[in-house]
């Protein structure tokens, strides 16, 4: 049994030496240091208190012998402190402080990452050769230190990359029915201290329309003959009939490919021909028709055309 102030003698040390702590969140937290204090009476106190450093680092049990430090750091932000318990033994009053903890806390930069919105595939229907285009595919960052900067659209494909250089872009190619193209895009972004995210998609457009019949265009009769006892002969009517392409008509033209005469309906089906003929005599000319469809393809006809004036001129022939 110990009597009077014989307890052992009273020590007071801390460990480890040196704790740290790194995160990307906000509050970054070190690993656990431990004061212990040996002999005395057995009964003691914690209070640990900073001696130097940083005030944004403080301990999260101030007055318990195993703690750790705490800070909140802003992105890529660091701190550093040194600590030291003081260890009070409650039956003797003897007071002591322990070696100093080093603490270091960092918050490091959150990693970038990039995701996407909306799809690169398109299909669209139509009988002749038409756009297709995307709907907007959007780059999404994540992470990183914003703002972000150098969004890119790059990829291999027979395809146009409308706004490459943007965060959202389209994507689009002449397509004839039945006719598709596909490609891989690859997407990146940059944040603001350097940081590169990027991600690929796929970009698949289709014309699955049918192709039209061809366009095509008869003429009856195929050739004509006029005949009039004045200096102007007028033929009877011929007409074209186009078949196939889109079904939908925007033109027609008659033109003279050669000889004599003119069409008097020159962007009709059906026309005539006139010609002026001197007296007993028959002159000649070709006619060719042709007929644009609503896509823009052509066909084309030709009637011959022969214009003979029969009539007396005055005073009889000599």
């Amino acid at each position: 049994m110990m009597m009077g102030n014989a307890y052992p003698p009273f020590s007071a040390a801390s460990a480890p030496s040196n704790v740290s702590g790194s995160s990307s969140s906000s509050s970054v937290t070190s690993n656990t240091a431990t004061a212990v204090g040996t002999g005395g009476s057995g009964s003691k106190s914690y209070a640990w208190n900073r001696v130097s450093g940083s005030s944004a680092i403080s301990p999260d049990a101030a007055t318990s012998a195993a703690t750790a430090f705490s800070a909140a750091l802003a992105s890529g932000a660091e701190a550093a402190a040194s600590f030291a318990c003081t260890i009070t033994d409650n039956v003797t009053g003897q007071v002591l402080t322990t070696n100093t903890v080093a603490v270091y806390l960092q918050r490091s930069n959150p990693p970038l990452s990039l995701s996407m919105s909306g799809s690169g595939a398109k299909t669209q229907t139509s009988s002749g050769t038409i756009t297709v285009t995307s709907d907007g595919v959007t780059l999404v960052p994540s992470g990183g230190v914003p703002p972000y900067l150098n969004y890119s659209h790059a990829g291999a494909g027979d395809f146009t990359i409308n706004g490459p250089g943007s965060a959202t872009s389209t994507h689009s190619r002449a397509l004839g029915p039945g006719g598709g193209v596909s490609g891989t895009v690859h997407g990146s972004v940059e944040d603001s201290i350097g940081q590169t995210a990027g991600i690929d998609y796929g970009v698949v457009l289709i014309n699955d329309g049918t192709a039209p019949p061809p366009l095509s265009a008869s003429v009856n009769p195929s050739s004509i003959d006029g005949y009039a006892s004045g200096i102007v002969v007028v033929t009877d009517s011929v007409t074209a009939t186009p078949s196939g392409g889109s079904g939908s008509y925007a033109s027609r033209s008659w033109t003279r490919t050669s000889g004599d005469g003119a069409a008097t309906s020159s962007s009709s089906d059906t026309t005539a021909f006139t010609a002026n003929v001197g007296f007993g005599e028959t002159v000649n000319g070709t006619f060719q028709y042709q007929v644009t469809d609503s896509l823009g393809s052509t066909a084309t006809t030709t009637v011959s055309v022969s214009f003979t004036n029969w009539g007396t001129p005055p005073g009889g022939w000599p």
